[in-house]
């Protein structure tokens, strides 16, 4: 549980990095 919360924070804090952008996006949608 303990690395679970710890795994979110690192992700949350990627993201408020690029703006709050999601960095897999073009990957998700085909794009780019």
């Amino acid at each position: 549980m303990e690395m679970e919360k710890r795994n979110l924070a690192l992700v949350k804090k990627f993201v408020e990095m690029h703006d709050g952008r999601v960095w897999v996006e073009s990957k998700l949608w085909g794009g780019s």
